[in-house]
C-alpha cells in the first residue's frame, strides 16, 4: 500500500543523543524527547530526524500522524502497535498500551512501515 506521510509534527529538544533513532517511538522527560525503553509504555511520538545530539532540536510525528516506523518484529497488515524495548514498533499485547495500527505488514524486525498513530486504551 502506497501512503504518503501526514504528520503532525512538533519540535522537541532531545534529552539524550538520539542518533539512529529515526523513526522510533520517542516518550517525554524533564520537558525532553528520549528513546522508549520499557515495552509497551505510554510514548509521545516518533523520532523523525537521524542525526540528534542531546539538548539538539528533533521533529516528532504526534497523534493523528501517518509516519514511517521501524518494526522490531514480523507486524500483521491493519495490527494494533506497541513500541518495544528498543523504540519499534511490535504487535501489541495483553495490558500495554495501544499507540497505533499499522497500516501495512512487516516481515522482520528492521522493515520500515507505514503506521498511524492513534495512542488508546489498555489492550485487553
Amino acid at each position: 500500500m502506497a501512503l504518503s506521510n501526514l504528520l503532525n509534527l512538533v519540535s522537541a529538544t532531545a534529552g539524550s543523543d538520539l542518533t539512529g533513532k529515526c523513526y522510533r517511538f520517542c516518550k517525554r522527560s524533564g520537558g525532553k524527547v528520549i528513546p522508549t525503553t520499557v515495552a509497551g509504555e505510554r510514548i509521545f511520538g516518533v523520532i523523525q530526524d537521524e542525526l540528534v545530539l542531546a539538548d539538539q532540536q528533533t521533529g516528532v510525528a504526534i497523534v493523528g500522524s501517518f509516519t514511517k516506523m521501524v518494526a522490531g518484529a514480523a507486524i500483521s497488515d491493519d495490527a494494533d502497535i506497541m513500541t518495544d524495548n528498543a523504540g519499534r514498533a511490535v504487535t501489541a499485547t495483553s495490558g500495554k498500551f495501544i499507540v497505533g495500527r499499522a497500516m501495512e505488514a512487516a516481515s522482520a524486525a528492521g522493515d520500515i512501515i507505514q503506521v498511524y498513530l492513534c495512542p488508546g486504551a489498555n489492550v485487553v
